[in-house]
């Protein structure tokens, strides 16, 4: 495929993942940034079963991302009291569709709070360090994260906190996914500047440039 058809393509795959109809493998895919067959063996595992041959996002929201996609337009309202002052949320007018974007991975991640990848990593497993949003757990050593929850972090330091799904609507998992060896991490309330967020969540990692990205 050369690089006009790729570009189409992915054209495409934004398309169907904007709209908010139901998904494709494909789509979904594109959504968990992942191949097709990781993508089905993420939904098969996650107990996300499809409809017509295809994904519900009430579904996806709640067996994948583990959150309530009907109760996103409440938290926004609520996120945008408490922060009357932040950009970023005041931009946000569906944020179900702008968490609808492809989920970027760790290496994303790392990049985006200017850290390098194996040090932060390390620093985790370790449990020197945690991280202030979840990470979402697609397979063996494959951790992805929401891009507006990291910008958010980053840029003006508000945790997105989203719902969780009810216990009642928790799906069921048949099939066990080869999990991250990585534990699962605290994600406790850090009050910081943002000025000094790295600081507080890294500690001597923020300030020393032998730890920074390039």
């Amino acid at each position: 495929m050369n690089e006009t058809a790729k570009t189409l393509k992915i054209t495409q795959l934004d398309d169907q993942i904007r709209s908010g109809n139901s998904l494709t493998v494909g789509a979904l895919a594109h959504h968990l940034n992942v191949d097709r067959k990781r993508a089905s063996i993420i939904a098969k595992a996650s107990g996300l079963a499809p409809e017509c041959g295809k994904y519900s996002w009430l579904r996806i929201w709640r067996a994948i991302h583990g959150t309530e996609g009907a109760k996103f337009t409440i938290h926004l309202a609520k996120l945008q009291r408490l922060h009357p002052g932040s950009a970023i949320l005041g931009e946000v007018k569906d944020l179900e569709a702008a968490l609808r974007a492809p989920l970027i991975d760790f290496d994303a991640m790392a990049s985006r709070l200017g850290l390098v990848t194996n040090t932060l990593s390390r620093a985790l497993r370790e449990g020197r360090h945690t991280l202030p949003f979840p990470m979402i757990i697609l397979g063996q050593r494959a951790r992805h994260f929401r891009p507006l929850e990291v910008t958010l972090w980053v840029t003006e330091g508000i945790r997105l906190d989203l719902p969780k799904t009810p216990a009642w609507a928790s799906a069921k998992s048949p099939t066990p996914m080869p999990r991250d060896e990585t534990p699962a991490f605290n994600t406790k309330e850090v009050k910081a500047p943002v000025d000094t967020v790295k600081k507080d969540i890294f500690g001597h990692f923020a300030g020393d440039s032998r730890n920074s990205a390039a």
